[in-house]
Protein backbone atom coordinates (compact mmCIF):
# COMPACT_ATOMS: atom_id res chain seq x y z
CA UNK A 1 0.00 0.00 0.00
CA UNK A 2 3.10 2.66 0.86
CA UNK A 3 4.21 1.82 -2.65
CA UNK A 4 1.34 2.72 -4.02
CA UNK A 5 1.29 5.70 -2.53
CA UNK A 6 4.44 6.70 -3.31
CA UNK A 7 4.03 6.16 -6.84
CA UNK A 8 1.01 8.23 -6.58
CA UNK A 9 3.19 11.07 -4.93
CA UNK A 10 6.09 10.60 -7.46
CA UNK A 11 3.76 10.68 -10.55
CA UNK A 12 2.03 14.14 -8.99
CA UNK A 13 5.23 15.71 -8.21
CA UNK A 14 6.53 15.01 -12.00
CA UNK A 15 3.30 16.06 -13.39
CA UNK A 16 3.41 19.23 -10.86
CA UNK A 17 7.01 19.95 -12.48
CA UNK A 18 5.89 19.29 -15.94
CA UNK A 19 2.97 21.71 -15.66
CA UNK A 20 4.83 24.81 -14.20
CA UNK A 21 4.34 27.44 -16.47
CA UNK A 22 4.88 31.12 -15.93
CA UNK A 23 1.71 31.47 -13.99
CA UNK A 24 3.62 31.17 -10.90
CA UNK A 25 7.17 32.38 -8.92
CA UNK A 26 9.91 32.14 -11.06
CA UNK A 27 11.10 28.61 -9.87
CA UNK A 28 13.84 26.15 -11.76
CA UNK A 29 11.76 22.61 -11.20
CA UNK A 30 15.05 20.17 -9.85
CA UNK A 31 14.85 17.38 -12.38
CA UNK A 32 14.08 13.82 -10.86
CA UNK A 33 17.80 11.82 -11.22
CA UNK A 34 17.64 7.74 -11.51
CA UNK A 35 19.63 6.12 -8.76
CA UNK A 36 21.18 2.69 -8.77
CA UNK A 37 18.97 -0.30 -8.83
CA UNK A 38 16.06 0.72 -10.61
CA UNK A 39 14.85 3.61 -8.08
CA UNK A 40 14.49 7.09 -8.42
CA UNK A 41 15.11 10.29 -6.26
CA UNK A 42 12.67 13.20 -6.45
CA UNK A 43 13.93 16.32 -5.21
CA UNK A 44 11.61 19.67 -5.25
CA UNK A 45 12.38 22.85 -4.38
CA UNK A 46 11.00 24.78 -1.09
CA UNK A 47 8.06 26.63 -1.02
CA UNK A 48 8.68 29.74 -1.99
CA UNK A 49 7.14 31.28 1.41
CA UNK A 50 9.71 29.19 3.23
CA UNK A 51 7.86 27.17 5.17
CA UNK A 52 8.36 23.24 5.15
CA UNK A 53 5.73 20.26 4.24
CA UNK A 54 5.97 16.99 6.43
CA UNK A 55 4.57 13.70 5.24
CA UNK A 56 2.33 12.03 7.72
CA UNK A 57 2.96 8.96 9.83
CA UNK A 58 0.95 6.52 8.24
CA UNK A 59 2.05 4.09 11.65
CA UNK A 60 0.21 6.99 13.71
CA UNK A 61 -3.20 8.01 14.88
CA UNK A 62 -3.05 11.91 16.53
CA UNK A 63 -5.47 12.93 18.79
CA UNK A 64 -6.21 15.37 15.93
CA UNK A 65 -7.11 11.64 14.06
CA UNK A 66 -8.99 10.45 16.96
CA UNK A 67 -11.45 13.24 17.23
CA UNK A 68 -11.92 13.54 13.50
CA UNK A 69 -12.66 10.34 13.21
CA UNK A 70 -16.00 10.86 15.67
CA UNK A 71 -16.64 14.38 14.44
CA UNK A 72 -16.75 12.37 10.74
CA UNK A 73 -19.40 9.29 12.50
CA UNK A 74 -21.50 11.20 14.00
CA UNK A 75 -23.08 13.54 11.05
CA UNK A 76 -23.84 10.20 9.48
CA UNK A 77 -25.71 7.77 12.26
CA UNK A 78 -29.41 8.60 11.34
CA UNK A 79 -28.62 7.93 7.84
CA UNK A 80 -27.04 4.87 8.40
CA UNK A 81 -30.09 4.00 10.85
CA UNK A 82 -32.61 4.94 7.69
CA UNK A 83 -30.48 2.60 5.62
CA UNK A 84 -30.45 -0.17 7.89
CA UNK A 85 -28.40 -3.36 6.41
CA UNK A 86 -25.99 -3.25 3.91
CA UNK A 87 -26.28 0.00 2.91
CA UNK A 88 -25.92 1.19 6.12
CA UNK A 89 -22.86 -0.64 6.36
CA UNK A 90 -21.20 0.75 2.72
CA UNK A 91 -22.08 4.26 3.86
CA UNK A 92 -19.61 3.59 6.91
CA UNK A 93 -16.98 1.90 5.13
CA UNK A 94 -16.79 4.99 2.81
CA UNK A 95 -17.09 7.53 5.87
CA UNK A 96 -14.14 5.23 7.83
CA UNK A 97 -11.61 5.23 4.40
CA UNK A 98 -12.94 9.59 3.57
CA UNK A 99 -11.41 9.61 7.31
CA UNK A 100 -7.83 7.41 6.80
CA UNK A 101 -7.28 8.65 3.57
CA UNK A 102 -7.66 12.77 5.35
CA UNK A 103 -5.62 12.13 7.80
CA UNK A 104 -2.47 10.96 6.13
CA UNK A 105 -3.13 7.74 4.48
CA UNK A 106 -4.11 5.55 7.83
CA UNK A 107 -6.20 2.80 5.80
CA UNK A 108 -3.40 0.76 6.37
CA UNK A 109 -3.78 0.60 10.04
CA UNK A 110 -7.42 -0.06 9.56
CA UNK A 111 -6.60 -3.12 7.16
CA UNK A 112 -4.37 -5.02 9.74
CA UNK A 113 -6.60 -4.13 12.77
CA UNK A 114 -10.25 -2.98 11.99
CA UNK A 115 -10.71 -2.79 15.94
CA UNK A 116 -8.42 0.19 15.72
CA UNK A 117 -11.96 1.90 15.03
CA UNK A 118 -13.82 0.35 18.23
CA UNK A 119 -10.67 1.36 20.00
CA UNK A 120 -10.73 4.99 18.81
CA UNK A 121 -14.51 5.63 19.64
CA UNK A 122 -14.71 3.81 22.72
CA UNK A 123 -11.73 6.63 23.78
CA UNK A 124 -12.63 9.69 22.42
CA UNK A 125 -16.21 9.57 22.16
CA UNK A 126 -18.38 6.54 23.26
CA UNK A 127 -21.74 8.08 23.05
CA UNK A 128 -21.26 8.24 19.06
CA UNK A 129 -20.01 4.83 19.14
CA UNK A 130 -22.99 3.56 21.21
CA UNK A 131 -25.50 5.31 17.93
CA UNK A 132 -23.53 4.17 15.37
CA UNK A 133 -23.45 0.34 16.66
CA UNK A 134 -27.28 1.10 17.07
CA UNK A 135 -27.29 2.13 13.43
CA UNK A 136 -25.45 -0.60 11.93
CA UNK A 137 -26.99 -3.20 13.89
CA UNK A 138 -23.48 -4.51 14.95
CA UNK A 139 -21.83 -5.98 18.09
CA UNK A 140 -18.73 -3.52 17.06
CA UNK A 141 -17.75 -1.16 14.35
CA UNK A 142 -14.89 -3.62 13.37
CA UNK A 143 -17.65 -5.92 11.99
CA UNK A 144 -19.28 -3.04 10.25
CA UNK A 145 -16.30 -2.88 7.87
CA UNK A 146 -16.31 -4.59 4.84
CA UNK A 147 -13.48 -4.60 2.46
CA UNK A 148 -10.56 -4.03 5.39
CA UNK A 149 -8.36 -6.69 6.66
CA UNK A 150 -9.10 -9.02 9.67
Amino acid sequence: MRSLHLCALAAAGALLLAGCSGDGPDIDPVPATATGGGSITLTFPPPADGTTAEVPDTDTITASAERDLCESIAPEIEGWAAQGGTGARFSFNTTVQGWAARNGGLNDIVVRDRSVVDTITAKTCPDVRQRALAALGTSDLASGLVGFGN
